[in-house]
């Protein structure tokens, strides 16, 4: 990686910061970010974002730190002896070189006793290689923090496809029921294949997954599906399984009963292949205990996976709600907002209906009924029927509310 002679010295005095500036103890944030990947925050950081990933075990363990999968937050104390700290897991090092990180042993915490590597960042933020680390959670969880996370909603934290998408719901916005479009319509005739990619699944979320209404077609897929052997083909039936597990899931009068047990069967196989949907409805199955008992902290599991797999819609509107009532997550307004946004900017009907909520009421976000107003207008837009008595009554009272 080549930097300039500015980011050298822009590193340099963090360093610097870093090494004169030591504490007897630190407080530090990791974050999960949307790319499946963990990084330490560390607000001001001169150089690339992906410097601050952390790898070789740091990760397996801010996950073994964190309560719900988003954060890490960890209380850090640094020294070159050893030292008594109760309640403490201790990091011992094994080997080091300035530029090539160092190796600790991971020890007095129980369920995770291995190694792991820490790169060269350590020296920017602890200023050091410690010959020992003593590590534990935080208390009360993270602090303020000055960096993005996976629940950001600004544009820039977001993936290539979820950005595309933004545009296929931004282009749809403005079309009349019956109205028809095609790919070229939204990207013109140079569109890349990720685009196509994401309208194809832009169309599957629009249309649904589809039961089958007819006995003989449903046999004969799960044939097409149970006599595929080899996994490369197995992994291109997905919507196959898909359609057959929502076929047991609603039960077809002359085709199936409703079955969940095989409606989850089916979906797990289907989300084998990190198939987004899949995860979505494994995630609404624990929710409701729909064949399985019900368990809210498994259910976040899956739609948090569906958001890192694909920034799936659903499981972005149905985490945000999670956030909002502390269910399976804990309670925070300001995450349930930014995920219902993601969900609302890719033409979620009821993601958007729930923007409305929030900005009427101040949820997560100040108060501001003009764009309560403009959520619920597209909200409607969207085909999102329980919206339209709102919009009227927002629309009679508007002078009214509008501050």
């Amino acid at each position: 990686m080549d930097y300039s002679i500015k980011d050298l010295l822009k590193g340099a005095q963090v360093i610097s910061k870093s090494v004169f500036g030591r504490k007897d103890e630190y407080e530090l944030q990791f974050n999960h970010e949307a790319d499946g990947c963990w990084y330490v925050d560390f607000p001001g950081w001169p150089f690339s974002h992906h410097n601050l990933m952390m790898v070789a075990g740091a990760d397996k363990l801010c996950a073994f730190l964190s309560d719900d999968d988003i954060h890490a937050c960890v209380k850090v104390i640094p020294a070159n002896k050893e030292e008594d700290h109760p309640g403490y897991a201790k990091l011992v090092q094994k080997e080091h070189s300035l530029t090539g990180g160092s190796t600790y042993q991971v020890t007095g915490l129980e369920g995770f006793e291995r190694d792991i590597w820490l790169c060269p960042v350590t020296l920017f933020v602890l200023g050091q290689y410690p010959k020992y680390i003593y590590v534990k959670k935080a208390d009360g969880g993270c602090g303020p923090t000055g960096s993005d996370d996976i629940w950001d909603a600004s544009l820039e934290s977001i993936s290539e496809n979820e950005r595309i998408r933004y545009r296929i719901a931004e282009y749809t916005d403005h079309l009349e029921l019956g109205d028809t479009y095609s790919s070229r319509d939204i990207f013109g005739e140079n569109m890349t294949f990720n685009e196509y990619y994401a309208f194809m699944e832009f169309q599957t979320m629009v249309f649904g997954i589809r039961p089958f209404d007819s006995r003989e077609e449903f046999e004969d897929a799960i044939s097409e599906v149970e006599g595929a052997t080899d996994p490369n083909s197995k992994e291109g039936k997905t919507t196959l399984m898909n359609n057959i597990a929502s076929t047991y899931f609603v039960g077809i009068e002359g085709v199936t009963d409703q079955d969940f047990t095989e409606a989850l069967r089916w979906f797990e196989m289907s989300a084998a292949f990190n198939d987004a949907h899949a995860l979505v409805m494994i995630g609404s199955m624990y929710y409701h205990g729909q064949g399985v008992q019900k368990n809210y902290r498994k259910a976040m599991e899956y739609y948090k996976k569906a958001i890192v797999t694909s920034a799936h819609q659903d499981a972005l509107l149905n985490l945000g709600l999670a956030y909002l009532d502390g269910e399976g997550v804990p309670k925070n307004e300001s995450h349930a907002f930014s995920l219902m946004l993601r969900s609302a900017r890719q033409g979620k009907g009821a993601a958007r209906f729930n923007m409305a909520h929030f900005y009427a009421a101040g949820i997560g976000v100040e108060r501001n009924q003009e764009e309560a107003l403009r959520w619920l207008r597209l909200s409607v837009a969207s085909g999102y029927e329980e919206a339209i008595p709102y919009l009227r009554y927002y629309e009679e009272r508007r002078n009214d509310m509008v501050q």
